[in-house]
């Protein structure tokens, strides 16, 4: 059971993505795996509906307290990382969130990438015994690969306007 945040914010593809309603005295959440196409929804604390879905909309129906609620999640552009997510009760709009990829743009990673590729055939060739340089220099490589596309990248959940 996965604990619910107070608004819908800032995500990323490791925590995956929560849009949260608030429907007085209801805190209705979906969260979404961007990995799994795992998808749960919860009022309150509690689960009350759970489904893997790898199409491009998918809706999750269920009812609290004898009213209806529905809530549509829409993928609008797989490559850009744009969806969104609409709450219905008894089929009125009542709020709706819609979701988009920000990435680190930096010329910084390509130039680090090259640099320490270089050097690591510098070592190879410039003297057989410095293995243990290229060792470093391809453990350096691969903790700036690793680490470098975490830093500023994720997803911008924000509240669209509801006819």
């Amino acid at each position: 059971m996965r604990k619910v945040p107070e608004s819908s914010k800032y995500s990323d593809y490791f925590s995956g993505l929560w849009f949260v309603f608030l429907d007085e005295p209801q805190k209705i959440a979906l969260w979404v795996s961007s990995f799994t196409g795992k998808e749960e929804v919860y009022v309150g604390d509690k689960l009350v509906s759970s489904s893997r879905s790898l199409r491009m909309r998918s809706k999750h129906e269920f009812s609290v307290s004898e009213v209806q609620y529905e809530i549509e999640y829409v993928i609008d552009k797989l490559i850009k990382g744009s969806s969104r997510c609409v709450m219905k009760k008894s089929g009125v709009v009542v709020d709706a969130y819609a979701a988009e990829y920000i990435s680190k743009s930096s010329v910084y990673m390509p130039l680090y990438t090259n640099f320490v590729v270089v050097f690591f055939f510098i070592a190879c060739y410039a003297n057989e015994r410095a293995y243990w340089a290229a060792a470093a220099l391809l453990l350096l490589a691969w903790i700036g690969i690793v680490y470098w596309p975490r830093k500023g990248k994720g997803f911008r959940v924000f509240r669209q306007s509801t006819p």
